[in-house]
C-alpha cells in the first residue's frame, strides 16, 4: 500500500485530490460520489471545479432532493488514537465542499479493502445502470 493510506498522512489536508465525481439520481435522494486521493498536487484545480460542478448542476430545481457526500478513505494498520485527525477532516470538508450540498458530509473510515468492497460495488452497479 502507498505511503499516502497512512495514518500520519492524514493532516495533509492541502493535498487532498479529487479524482473522480459523479452523482446518482432517485426520487427524493441524490449522491454526490466522490474519489479522493491524498497526497496529490492538483488539488486546488479539482476543488475548484468541484465547486464550478456543484453550481452548474445543482440548484434550486434540486432543493426536494437530499445531497449527501461520503469520501472514503482506505487505511491499513492504525496504530493510534485518530479522534483529533478526524476533526480536523470534517472541519475540512466544511470549509471546502460547497454550501450547496445540502447534508452534512459524513466521511467513512475503511480500515481494509475487503470494508471497501462492497461500497465500491455499489458504485461501479449504479454506473452501470445509468442511462448513457
Amino acid at each position: 500500500m502507498d505511503d499516502f493510506s497512512k495514518i500520519n498522512e492524514f493532516s495533509k489536508f492541502n493535498s487532498i485530490h479529487l479524482n473522480g465525481l459523479k452523482i446518482l439520481k432517485r426520487p427524493h435522494r441524490s449522491s454526490l460520489i466522490i474519489t479522493v486521493d491524498i497526497a496529490s498536487p492538483e488539488q486546488h484545480s479539482n476543488l475548484q471545479h468541484l465547486r464550478y460542478w456543484c453550481e452548474e448542476n445543482l440548484d434550486k430545481s434540486d432543493s426536494d432532493h437530499i445531497f449527501h457526500i461520503t469520501l472514503g478513505y482506505n487505511f491499513k494498520d492504525i496504530a493510534e488514537d485518530i479522534e483529533p485527525e478526524w476533526k480536523k477532516l470534517e472541519d475540512w470538508i466544511k470549509s471546502n465542499i460547497p454550501s450547496i450540498v445540502l447534508s452534512k458530509p459524513i466521511p467513512m473510515l475503511f480500515t481494509s479493502m475487503e470494508t471497501f468492497i462492497p461500497y465500491l460495488k455499489v458504485y461501479q452497479e449504479h454506473s452501470r445502470m445509468e442511462p448513457k
